[in-house]
Protein backbone atom coordinates (compact mmCIF):
# COMPACT_ATOMS: atom_id res chain seq x y z
CA UNK A 1 0.00 0.00 0.00
CA UNK A 2 1.40 3.10 -0.76
CA UNK A 3 1.15 6.46 0.49
CA UNK A 4 -0.29 8.37 -2.30
CA UNK A 5 -3.19 5.81 -3.01
CA UNK A 6 -4.40 6.82 0.72
CA UNK A 7 -3.59 10.19 -0.68
CA UNK A 8 -6.11 9.59 -3.62
CA UNK A 9 -8.86 7.98 -1.44
CA UNK A 10 -9.16 10.72 0.76
CA UNK A 11 -9.39 13.53 -2.17
CA UNK A 12 -12.03 11.13 -3.49
CA UNK A 13 -13.75 11.35 -0.03
CA UNK A 14 -13.71 15.35 0.07
CA UNK A 15 -14.99 15.87 -3.29
CA UNK A 16 -17.03 12.72 -3.50
CA UNK A 17 -16.43 12.24 -7.03
CA UNK A 18 -14.18 10.67 -9.05
CA UNK A 19 -13.76 12.79 -12.06
CA UNK A 20 -13.35 15.82 -9.58
CA UNK A 21 -11.08 14.29 -7.82
CA UNK A 22 -8.75 12.97 -11.27
CA UNK A 23 -8.93 16.81 -12.23
CA UNK A 24 -7.88 18.32 -9.23
CA UNK A 25 -5.18 15.29 -8.63
CA UNK A 26 -4.27 16.04 -12.58
CA UNK A 27 -5.43 12.33 -13.23
CA UNK A 28 -7.34 10.64 -15.70
CA UNK A 29 -10.40 9.41 -14.27
CA UNK A 30 -9.74 5.58 -15.60
CA UNK A 31 -6.28 5.71 -13.82
CA UNK A 32 -7.66 7.06 -10.26
CA UNK A 33 -10.49 4.20 -10.74
CA UNK A 34 -7.89 1.28 -11.12
CA UNK A 35 -5.76 3.28 -8.55
CA UNK A 36 -8.89 3.10 -5.96
CA UNK A 37 -9.85 -0.53 -7.36
CA UNK A 38 -6.14 -1.69 -6.53
CA UNK A 39 -6.41 -0.48 -2.94
CA UNK A 40 -9.83 -1.98 -2.10
CA UNK A 41 -8.61 -5.48 -3.37
CA UNK A 42 -5.43 -5.11 -1.26
CA UNK A 43 -7.47 -4.06 2.10
CA UNK A 44 -10.33 -6.97 0.82
CA UNK A 45 -12.99 -4.74 1.25
CA UNK A 46 -14.85 -1.91 -0.31
CA UNK A 47 -13.88 1.75 0.34
CA UNK A 48 -16.86 3.06 -1.65
CA UNK A 49 -20.19 3.16 -2.63
CA UNK A 50 -20.71 3.95 -6.45
CA UNK A 51 -24.19 5.37 -7.50
CA UNK A 52 -25.64 6.79 -10.21
CA UNK A 53 -25.87 10.06 -7.99
CA UNK A 54 -22.28 9.66 -6.69
CA UNK A 55 -19.68 8.23 -4.73
CA UNK A 56 -19.77 7.75 -0.66
CA UNK A 57 -17.73 6.03 2.20
CA UNK A 58 -19.22 2.35 2.71
CA UNK A 59 -19.11 1.88 6.48
CA UNK A 60 -15.65 0.21 6.64
CA UNK A 61 -14.57 2.94 4.30
CA UNK A 62 -15.26 5.58 6.38
CA UNK A 63 -13.00 3.69 9.33
CA UNK A 64 -10.42 3.25 6.86
CA UNK A 65 -10.59 7.33 5.02
CA UNK A 66 -9.84 8.43 9.08
CA UNK A 67 -7.30 6.37 10.28
CA UNK A 68 -5.81 7.28 6.57
CA UNK A 69 -5.71 10.99 7.74
CA UNK A 70 -4.12 9.69 11.03
CA UNK A 71 -1.47 7.60 9.04
CA UNK A 72 -0.38 10.80 7.10
CA UNK A 73 -0.33 12.63 9.77
CA UNK A 74 1.97 9.99 11.88
CA UNK A 75 4.54 9.67 9.35
CA UNK A 76 5.32 13.30 9.45
CA UNK A 77 5.24 12.94 12.91
CA UNK A 78 7.44 9.99 13.30
CA UNK A 79 10.41 12.21 11.03
CA UNK A 80 10.35 14.65 13.87
CA UNK A 81 10.76 11.83 16.55
CA UNK A 82 14.44 12.17 15.26
CA UNK A 83 17.44 14.75 15.88
CA UNK A 84 18.23 16.01 12.61
CA UNK A 85 22.10 14.29 13.77
CA UNK A 86 19.74 10.62 13.92
CA UNK A 87 18.49 10.57 10.51
CA UNK A 88 19.20 11.57 7.27
CA UNK A 89 18.06 14.62 5.72
CA UNK A 90 16.25 14.69 2.51
CA UNK A 91 15.37 17.45 -0.13
CA UNK A 92 12.80 16.84 -2.36
CA UNK A 93 11.20 20.29 -4.41
CA UNK A 94 9.93 21.50 -7.43
CA UNK A 95 10.84 25.04 -8.92
CA UNK A 96 9.31 26.79 -12.28
CA UNK A 97 11.76 26.62 -15.62
CA UNK A 98 14.45 29.61 -15.48
CA UNK A 99 14.11 30.06 -12.12
CA UNK A 100 17.72 31.59 -10.30
CA UNK A 101 18.57 27.78 -9.66
CA UNK A 102 22.26 27.79 -9.90
CA UNK A 103 22.28 30.88 -7.32
CA UNK A 104 20.63 28.90 -5.20
CA UNK A 105 22.07 25.52 -4.87
CA UNK A 106 25.11 27.54 -4.70
CA UNK A 107 24.40 29.07 -1.45
CA UNK A 108 22.81 25.83 -0.25
CA UNK A 109 25.89 24.40 -1.03
CA UNK A 110 27.95 26.45 1.22
CA UNK A 111 25.75 26.43 3.74
CA UNK A 112 26.72 23.52 6.68
CA UNK A 113 23.35 22.01 6.69
CA UNK A 114 24.23 20.22 3.08
CA UNK A 115 26.85 18.17 4.77
CA UNK A 116 24.03 16.22 6.43
CA UNK A 117 22.08 15.80 3.31
CA UNK A 118 21.62 12.58 1.91
CA UNK A 119 19.90 12.79 -1.09
CA UNK A 120 18.56 15.93 -2.63
CA UNK A 121 15.78 16.51 -5.62
CA UNK A 122 15.55 19.79 -7.23
CA UNK A 123 13.58 19.54 -10.65
CA UNK A 124 12.62 22.14 -12.92
CA UNK A 125 9.08 21.85 -14.33
CA UNK A 126 5.56 23.71 -15.71
CA UNK A 127 3.73 25.06 -12.57
CA UNK A 128 1.20 22.74 -13.40
CA UNK A 129 3.43 19.66 -12.69
CA UNK A 130 4.51 21.09 -10.04
CA UNK A 131 1.46 20.86 -8.23
CA UNK A 132 0.87 17.58 -9.62
CA UNK A 133 3.66 16.22 -7.92
CA UNK A 134 2.97 18.17 -4.30
CA UNK A 135 -0.63 16.56 -4.66
CA UNK A 136 1.43 12.90 -4.96
CA UNK A 137 3.80 13.57 -2.44
CA UNK A 138 6.32 12.87 -5.23
CA UNK A 139 7.91 15.80 -3.74
CA UNK A 140 7.66 17.48 -0.66
CA UNK A 141 7.61 21.32 -1.66
CA UNK A 142 7.00 23.24 -4.84
CA UNK A 143 7.17 26.98 -6.24
CA UNK A 144 4.73 28.77 -8.13
CA UNK A 145 5.48 31.62 -10.40
CA UNK A 146 2.47 33.40 -11.92
CA UNK A 147 1.66 37.03 -12.14
CA UNK A 148 0.37 38.99 -9.57
CA UNK A 149 -2.76 40.00 -10.66
CA UNK A 150 -3.73 36.18 -10.25
CA UNK A 151 -2.89 35.77 -6.27
CA UNK A 152 -6.56 35.33 -5.05
CA UNK A 153 -7.45 33.19 -8.19
CA UNK A 154 -4.06 30.72 -7.09
CA UNK A 155 -4.92 30.67 -3.52
CA UNK A 156 -7.96 29.56 -4.18
CA UNK A 157 -7.23 27.12 -6.73
CA UNK A 158 -4.57 25.22 -4.29
CA UNK A 159 -7.20 25.30 -1.31
CA UNK A 160 -9.73 23.29 -3.82
CA UNK A 161 -6.93 21.19 -4.12
CA UNK A 162 -6.06 20.36 -0.28
CA UNK A 163 -2.90 22.12 -0.46
CA UNK A 164 -1.38 25.10 1.47
CA UNK A 165 0.78 27.24 0.69
CA UNK A 166 2.77 30.83 2.24
CA UNK A 167 3.69 34.08 -0.36
CA UNK A 168 7.72 34.04 -0.84
CA UNK A 169 8.12 37.28 -2.74
CA UNK A 170 7.38 39.18 -5.45
CA UNK A 171 9.71 40.89 -8.37
CA UNK A 172 9.47 42.74 -11.47
CA UNK A 173 10.93 41.76 -14.89
CA UNK A 174 14.42 41.64 -16.14
CA UNK A 175 16.16 42.95 -19.04
CA UNK A 176 19.16 40.54 -19.99
CA UNK A 177 21.94 42.42 -22.59
CA UNK A 178 25.27 42.05 -23.58
CA UNK A 179 27.75 44.21 -22.18
CA UNK A 180 28.60 45.46 -25.49
CA UNK A 181 25.34 46.24 -26.42
CA UNK A 182 23.79 49.74 -27.17
CA UNK A 183 21.58 48.98 -24.13
CA UNK A 184 24.78 49.38 -21.55
CA UNK A 185 25.28 52.92 -21.53
CA UNK A 186 22.30 54.16 -20.42
CA UNK A 187 20.94 51.22 -17.13
CA UNK A 188 17.58 53.87 -16.79
CA UNK A 189 16.40 52.07 -20.10
CA UNK A 190 12.53 53.37 -21.61
CA UNK A 191 10.84 51.31 -24.21
CA UNK A 192 12.29 53.66 -27.02
CA UNK A 193 15.40 52.36 -25.98
CA UNK A 194 14.65 49.15 -27.20
CA UNK A 195 12.72 50.16 -30.77
CA UNK A 196 15.57 49.05 -33.02
CA UNK A 197 16.55 45.80 -31.64
CA UNK A 198 15.52 42.46 -31.15
CA UNK A 199 13.49 40.92 -28.12
CA UNK A 200 14.89 37.04 -27.04
CA UNK A 201 11.78 35.86 -25.84
CA UNK A 202 11.73 32.05 -23.27
CA UNK A 203 9.24 29.77 -24.37
CA UNK A 204 7.30 30.14 -21.29
CA UNK A 205 3.67 28.02 -21.28
CA UNK A 206 0.96 29.50 -19.36
CA UNK A 207 -0.36 27.40 -16.81
CA UNK A 208 -3.72 25.73 -17.44
CA UNK A 209 -5.29 26.62 -14.33
CA UNK A 210 -4.91 30.41 -14.66
CA UNK A 211 -7.32 32.42 -16.62
CA UNK A 212 -5.96 33.86 -20.29
CA UNK A 213 -3.90 36.76 -19.75
CA UNK A 214 -3.71 39.10 -22.86
CA UNK A 215 -2.06 41.79 -21.10
CA UNK A 216 1.38 39.35 -21.56
CA UNK A 217 0.89 38.68 -24.98
CA UNK A 218 3.75 39.76 -27.22
CA UNK A 219 4.41 43.87 -27.25
CA UNK A 220 3.80 45.63 -29.94
CA UNK A 221 5.76 48.93 -31.20
CA UNK A 222 3.85 52.41 -30.36
CA UNK A 223 2.93 51.81 -34.66
CA UNK A 224 1.05 48.82 -34.28
CA UNK A 225 3.74 46.36 -36.03
CA UNK A 226 5.07 43.54 -33.97
CA UNK A 227 8.35 44.19 -32.10
CA UNK A 228 11.07 41.79 -34.04
CA UNK A 229 11.84 38.70 -31.95
CA UNK A 230 13.09 35.41 -31.80
CA UNK A 231 11.13 32.38 -29.52
CA UNK A 232 13.57 30.30 -27.36
CA UNK A 233 13.18 26.72 -25.75
CA UNK A 234 16.30 26.48 -24.58
CA UNK A 235 18.18 28.78 -22.15
CA UNK A 236 21.60 28.76 -22.77
CA UNK A 237 20.75 28.60 -26.55
CA UNK A 238 19.13 32.05 -25.63
CA UNK A 239 21.83 33.27 -23.86
CA UNK A 240 24.50 32.18 -26.31
CA UNK A 241 22.28 34.78 -28.84
CA UNK A 242 22.80 37.21 -26.51
CA UNK A 243 26.32 37.09 -26.34
CA UNK A 244 26.93 36.93 -29.55
CA UNK A 245 24.36 39.42 -31.21
CA UNK A 246 25.20 42.86 -29.14
CA UNK A 247 21.45 43.57 -31.06
CA UNK A 248 19.47 41.34 -29.27
CA UNK A 249 17.99 41.31 -25.35
CA UNK A 250 15.84 38.75 -23.19
CA UNK A 251 12.94 39.63 -20.57
CA UNK A 252 13.14 37.31 -18.20
CA UNK A 253 10.64 36.82 -15.08
CA UNK A 254 13.10 35.68 -12.67
CA UNK A 255 16.64 36.98 -12.22
CA UNK A 256 20.01 35.55 -13.74
CA UNK A 257 22.56 34.85 -11.08
CA UNK A 258 26.24 36.86 -11.19
CA UNK A 259 27.58 33.63 -12.26
CA UNK A 260 25.59 32.96 -15.57
CA UNK A 261 25.81 36.94 -16.38
CA UNK A 262 30.04 36.78 -16.35
CA UNK A 263 30.12 33.89 -17.81
CA UNK A 264 27.63 35.45 -20.76
CA UNK A 265 29.25 38.89 -20.40
CA UNK A 266 25.71 40.29 -19.55
CA UNK A 267 24.30 43.07 -17.69
CA UNK A 268 20.91 42.67 -15.76
CA UNK A 269 18.38 45.71 -15.62
CA UNK A 270 14.61 46.02 -13.63
CA UNK A 271 12.04 46.27 -16.46
CA UNK A 272 10.94 49.77 -17.23
CA UNK A 273 7.81 48.37 -16.52
CA UNK A 274 6.91 47.34 -13.18
CA UNK A 275 2.89 47.01 -13.75
CA UNK A 276 3.32 43.59 -14.74
CA UNK A 277 5.02 41.19 -11.70
CA UNK A 278 5.04 37.72 -10.15
CA UNK A 279 4.12 36.07 -7.27
CA UNK A 280 6.51 33.64 -5.65
CA UNK A 281 4.65 30.96 -3.98
CA UNK A 282 5.70 28.00 -1.86
CA UNK A 283 3.08 25.02 -1.58
CA UNK A 284 3.12 22.05 0.12
CA UNK A 285 0.58 19.14 1.08
CA UNK A 286 -1.49 20.24 4.48
CA UNK A 287 0.31 17.54 6.98
CA UNK A 288 3.72 18.36 5.91
CA UNK A 289 5.94 19.91 8.27
CA UNK A 290 8.52 21.79 6.99
CA UNK A 291 12.12 20.45 7.95
CA UNK A 292 15.38 22.17 8.80
CA UNK A 293 16.80 21.74 5.14
CA UNK A 294 13.63 22.38 3.91
CA UNK A 295 13.63 25.71 5.29
CA UNK A 296 17.09 26.30 4.89
CA UNK A 297 16.19 26.00 0.88
CA UNK A 298 13.76 28.87 1.38
CA UNK A 299 16.08 30.87 3.32
CA UNK A 300 18.25 30.63 0.19
CA UNK A 301 15.66 31.48 -1.99
CA UNK A 302 14.78 34.39 -0.07
CA UNK A 303 18.22 35.74 0.38
CA UNK A 304 18.28 35.49 -3.52
CA UNK A 305 15.54 37.57 -4.77
CA UNK A 306 16.35 39.94 -1.91
CA UNK A 307 19.89 40.54 -3.80
CA UNK A 308 18.05 40.94 -7.10
CA UNK A 309 15.71 43.83 -5.92
CA UNK A 310 12.63 41.67 -5.32
CA UNK A 311 10.46 42.57 -2.39
CA UNK A 312 10.23 39.67 0.19
CA UNK A 313 6.38 38.63 1.38
CA UNK A 314 7.01 35.17 3.19
CA UNK A 315 4.35 33.90 5.34
CA UNK A 316 5.02 31.52 7.77
CA UNK A 317 4.00 28.20 7.08
CA UNK A 318 0.28 27.97 8.74
CA UNK A 319 1.22 24.29 10.64
CA UNK A 320 4.30 25.54 12.05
Amino acid sequence: MHLHHIQYALEVERTGSITQAAENLYMNQPNLSKAIRELEEQIGYKIFNRTPKGISPTRKGEVFLLRSRKILQEVQDLELLFSPDETPLGLSIRIPKYYPLSQILTKLIQHPDYQRLSSWEVLEMDEDEVIQQVLEWQSNLGILRYPSMHDLYVRQHLKSKGLDSSLLAHNGRYLIFSKKSSLAKNLLLQEADTQKLTEIQLQLESPRFLPDDPSLGRKRKKEGSLSPSFWFGDLSTALEMIHQDFTTYLVSPSPFSDGILQRYQLLQVPHWDDSIRYMNRLIYNRSHHLSEIEETFILQVLQTFQENGATLLFEHLSNK
